[in-house]
């Protein structure tokens, strides 16, 4: 049998400020024998177990084909009205049973609202099966002004084994922002440097993003440096909407550019920096040359910039190969877009709109109607600062 404890309606009402957490549950001090009000626990079994990364957590385990949950009932005076971003951390140890029969079996975070006729509204978000690690559960959910309840719900539903849940909050009119870029992310396509010599996917733009999230860089500025340069096609019309900055310093050496780069970034502040390769080069790559290329890339997401890896064609050969070998490794490292250099004719510079327009779509956010797509990217072009 379900208990739930009565939430009393009659509190002092105050105003609630856009970004106030009205409920942080970090299990730290949670009596499981001695619930607070608006707290209930419905079959299985539960503990309060320490964890060396989230501290106290709340472990569900169960052996049947129940629904075992800790529910968490808001105060209407605070989340009535109001939109609220729910997030909850889980992690699933090991893989969890199914009940036969019902091969959904996940645990979830629960949105629960209840109108005065009794009628439920359920959001639900699960963890990625695959994963061992501790994940982050987020929901966007607006509840009605006449709402009779709103609770958040732990679940493990319909599978034998063990969930924990780490710290749980609920923030009212939250800036989403953040839910807006995992989206675009998400929908990020697939690109493969053999498919168009173009290498980006969702997993590369969630990357970026975590690397971008602070930056100050200015929208639609874009910056070329490297030993790869100068390449003539880029002296041209940047991308639609784009403007291009280079300085005859950043024509250089990794090693070099390690020194000169971050006081250009500051001065120019890109959102992305284009970091040039030079195919058959005349100079001898150090033996270290990928860390050098990794650090460049780290120092533009510390400056706020997204590094873009392009790399020469590949010539099958190990000893000309050296500086694409190096790149490719650092990119792997990183987790940043790859382009590779096109032939004359234009290649190189519709690969760089190409990557500027994921860029903004998928790593920035940008809605479509303001970030250039596929038809309206012209070539790349740079403006060189004598």
């Amino acid at each position: 049998m379900r208990i739930l404890a009565w939430v009393p309606l009659f509190m002092l009402f105050r105003t609630l400020s856009a970004g106030e957490i009205v409920l942080n549950e970090d299990f730290d001090k949670l009596d499981l024998k001695a619930l607070p009000t608006g707290y209930s626990t419905f079959r299985g079994e539960f503990a309060i177990i320490p964890d060396a990364t989230r501290g106290k957590v709340l472990k569900i385990s169960q052996r049947g084909g129940d629904d075992p949950e800790l529910s968490m009932q808001l105060d209407l005076n605070k989340v009535a009205g109001h939109n609220l971003r729910i997030v909850a951390f889980v992690r699933v140890p090991v893989a969890l049973k199914p009940v036969d029969g019902k091969p959904d079996g996940v645990p979830q975070l629960k949105f629960i609202t209840k109108d005065h006729e009794g009628t439920d509204k359920v959001l639900t978000k699960v963890p990625a099966s695959d994963n061992k690690e501790w994940q982050r559960l987020s929901l966007l959910a607006a509840v009605d002004k006449d709402s009779a309840m709103a609770c958040v719900n732990l679940t493990l539903n319909l599978a034998a084994g063990e969930v924990q849940f780490g710290t749980v909050s609920v923030e009212i009119d939250p800036d989403t922002r953040q839910e807006q870029l995992a989206e675009a992310a998400s929908k990020a396509p697939a690109r493969k440097m053999d498919m168009g010599g173009v290498a980006f996917g969702p997993d590369v733009a969630e990357a970026m993003q975590k690397g971008h999230e602070k930056s100050k860089a200015t929208p639609g500025v874009m910056m070329f440096a490297g030993p790869g340069l100068p390449i003539p096609e880029l002296d041209g019309k940047p991308p639609a909407g784009w403007t291009a900055k280079t300085a005859k310093e950043l024509d250089a050496t990794p090693r070099t550019l390690l020194a000169v780069l971050p006081e250009a970034i500051g001065r120019d502040k890109p959102e992305i920096v284009y970091l040039i390769g030079d195919g058959n080069p005349t100079r001898k790559p150090p033996g270290l040359e990928r860390i050098d290329w990794e650090d460049l890339a780290k120092v533009c997401l510390r400056l706020g910039a997204v590094p873009v890896l392009v790399v020469p064609v590949g010539v099958n050969n190990e000893e000309k190969d050296v500086v694409r070998a190096a790149m490719l490794h650092a990119a792997d490292v990183v987790h940043c877009p790859v382009m590779e250099l096109g032939a004359a004719g234009g290649a190189t510079s519709a690969r760089i709109g190409d990557l500027a327009m994921l860029a903004a779509k998928h790593i920035f956010g940008r809605d479509s109607k303001d970030a250039p797509d596929d038809k309206t990217h012209g070539g790349a072009g740079k403006v060189r600062d004598e």
